[in-house]
């Protein structure tokens, strides 16, 4: 847990007020900022901000599973029957210096607070909500050895995302949680199959645990013409101490510019990557994923269709046998959908889209089995709240198929330009592979529709409303019912639904 220093506190809200101060000061005087007389060669120093407070509502059934204030996640004895309703305060505030050292040498420094940390969702009133710390810090080495080559050094940036916008279905690692959180939820031991049987609950209890990663390592990236490619090198993406120990993750991916070929903003792209860590039981694991995909687009670019794919092998662990023989990984994910986007006049941009997406699943039950069908990477799809969202929701990304249904338009008021949007989601989603033990076992994840609302005051700010709610989730059902002796038989207050409601505002400076 998170030790929660007073005199830590102190320190790092002086240490972030300071860095206002001096930018606010350097604004004001409308002049560069002036760097030490040893470091005359500084070409520009950009100082930037962003401050995003939200007032967030969630339903019992959320907080049952989540970190929430009134009630611990089961994982460490808190009961889902006895969780309630809550309101809270959240959000962070960022620093962010950018430095142009030389023509070929830059370096970024963000520092501030962080929406999660650690396994807490880290409401406002809390002292670890408001603790300073350090969010992203690298050094940029442009034209390395050769003009074409760049390197990225310290907290990177890096991801895998072939369509350019939105969440990444396996490699965003910045913006993910530990390859671990989905191997580890399968039991290793002695009496217990890696790849056993996935209580009524798992799902849901992976949702106690958000964070981000604070990934450290190295990315060099070679860009010449309509191709791109990057050597990934993140010994560092978990510290464990001994090299052993710690999670890692290297990959070599190649991007393909497709724009000459179909049309502006179309490519393609594959992926080979190697993730190194630590299951439960100390055991060593390397999972090798291999994948890719591709964004085309039509219609000058109104319309986007696009695919992508992974598949895993390597060893997970152990199983349950008592010659604990190897476990593999076997797990798969794709994801296929189309997006269009028009201006009906005004030019009152609408869009709509279409997306179904597979994660696999482990339905196997006997300790002799030695395949580990469930998928784990580093994704950061957050479309829908409650289901995908780790903020706000279980952050469900395994055992998961789901079709999904967007559309939305930007309206022009209070004098603006398309800076009012507003924008729907339905998302139908099931289990890959049954929950429960037989003959009380569940697929149903539940039908979540989400209505959001954005206000564009300037291009720096903007308030927004969003509201989520899940309904017909078996799964959730089944859950609340065995949280504990008020999820008896017979209980009234379990239930098959969920919402999260959320107002905020979002500065940037």
């Amino acid at each position: 847990m998170i030790q929660r220093s007073r005199s830590r506190f102190a320190i790092g809200a002086t240490a972030f007020a300071a860095l206002v101060l001096a930018a606010a000061v350097a604004s004001a005087q409308d002049r560069p900022v002036t760097t030490t007389p040893g470091a005359g060669a500084t070409v520009k120093v950009n100082v930037s901000g962003d401050m995003v407070i939200e007032y967030v509502g969630r339903s019992r059934e959320v907080t049952a599973y989540t970190e929430s204030v009134s009630n611990p996640p089961p994982i460490i004895g808190g009961n889902p029957s006895d969780s309630e309703p809550e309101t809270t305060f959240e959000g962070h505030v960022a620093m962010r210096i950018a430095a142009e050292l030389s023509e070929k040498i830059g370096a970024v420094v963000e520092f501030g607070t962080r929406r999660v940390d650690n396994a807490l969702l880290l409401e406002h009133d809390g002292e670890a909500a408001q603790a300073v710390r350090l969010r992203e810090a690298h050094v940029l080495l442009n034209e390395l050895f050769a003009p074409e080559l760049r390197a990225q050094l310290g907290m990177t940036t890096w991801s895998f995302n072939v369509r350019g916008q939105g969440g990444a279905l396996a490699f965003d690692p910045r913006r993910a949680q530990s390859i671990n959180r989905n191997f580890d939820a399968i039991a290793v031991s002695v009496t217990s199959p890696l790849n056993g049987e996935e209580a009524i609950s798992d799902r849901l209890v992976g949702a106690g645990f958000p964070n981000e990663l604070q990934t450290m390592g190295a990315v060099f990236t070679y860009s010449s013409g309509p191709v791109q490619v990057d050597l990934v090198l993140l010994p560092g993406i978990v510290e464990g101490g001994r090299p052993n120990g710690d999670e890692a993750l290297y990959a070599l991916d190649l991007l393909l510019n497709l724009d000459d070929s179909v049309s502006k903003g179309s490519r393609a792209g594959i992926i080979a990557a190697l993730s190194s860590f630590e299951t439960q039981g100390n055991e060593h694991a390397r999972v090798y994923t291999l994948g890719g995909g591709g964004s085309l687009r039509f219609m000058d670019g109104a319309l986007e269709v696009y695919a992508e794919g992974y598949v895993q092998s390597g060893k997970v662990g152990v199983d349950g046998t008592a010659a604990a023989d190897d476990v593999d990984a076997a797990g798969t994910a794709f994801q296929v959908g189309a997006q269009w986007r028009h201006a009906l006049g005004n030019p009152m941009p609408v869009w709509a889209g279409v997306n179904f997406t597979l994660i696999s699943g482990d339905g196997d039950t006997s300790a002799g089995d030695d395949k580990a069908d469930r998928f784990s990477a580093y994704e950061s799809v957050n479309d829908l709240m409650i289901l995908e969202d780790p903020y706000y929701g279980y952050d469900w990304d395994s055992n998961l198929q789901v079709f999904k249904v967007n559309a939305g338009l930007a309206l022009s008021v209070a004098g603006g330009k398309d800076n009012l949007e507003i924008s729907a989601i339905l998302g139908v989603a099931e289990a890959v592979e049954e929950i429960g033990a037989a003959p009380n076992q569940e697929d149903k994840i539940g039908n979540e529709i989400d209505l959001k609302v954005r206000w564009l005051l300037s291009k720096q700010a903007s308030i927004s409303f969003a509201l989520a709610y899940l309904t017909g989730s078996d799964i959730l059902e089944a859950a609340m019912l065995a949280g504990g002796a008020d999820g008896a038989a017979g209980n009234n207050s379990a239930e098959d639904k969920a919402y999260v409601w959320s107002l905020g505002a979002d500065l940037k400076f």
